[in-house]
């Protein structure tokens, strides 16, 4: 007897290691798939954030540039950009080099490829309408597509900062910011 009871405790013993395992690789489940969930929230929060935020400073962006005569101007990168749908200057401009190169020190500082898209509803533009919006991007990750020069917007998953409409210059302009992930 003495024998069954030795084998009766060692059965009991594997049993409770098994259900204790159990209890582990189901606890290391629910918390791995707790993480990933927790995971994609925050970085949805972060990224529509700093679609936002970009738009933000974008709005707010006061620079400086030096023209042909060694004069410095002092711009608004929006104002600026009214200025060129309205066709005030063009991209060899100095004035567009200048407000190109603000986009870009932004585009350095962000965690992934972002995509400013400007238009304006209003009439006889030279740059910016609805059916050929602006677009500036970084990032090197959205296709031209071939044929109509545009850009293929959808290639990859993106958050987007929701569609402001803001002064430029004396035009009205529709502008979001897409990060692509």
């Amino acid at each position: 007897m003495e024998v069954g009871k030795g084998q009766a405790m060692v059965m009991d013993g594997l049993f409770f290691l098994m259900i204790c395992g159990l209890a582990a690789a189901t606890l290391m489940w629910a918390g791995s798939v707790y993480g990933n969930k927790s995971f994609e929230a925050y970085r949805y929060i972060y990224m529509t954030d700093y679609a936002a935020g970009a738009l933000q400073a974008l709005s707010q962006l006061d620079y400086k540039y030096t023209v042909g005569t060694g004069d410095t101007v002092k711009a608004n990168f929006l104002t600026e950009m009214g200025k060129y749908m309205q066709g005030e200057f063009d991209k060899g401009d100095t004035r567009y080099v200048a407000m190109v190169s603000k986009w870009e020190t932004l585009c350095k500082q962000s965690p992934a490829p972002i995509l400013l898209t400007i238009f304006t509803e209003q009439p006889n533009v030279a740059h910016g309408t609805r059916d050929k919006p602006i677009y500036l991007s970084c990032g090197g990750l959205l296709d031209t597509l071939k044929g109509d020069g545009g850009i293929n917007t959808l290639k990859y998953p993106y958050y987007s900062s929701p569609a402001e409409s803001k002064s430029c210059d004396v035009l009205r302009c529709e502008m979001d910011i897409k990060i692509y992930y």
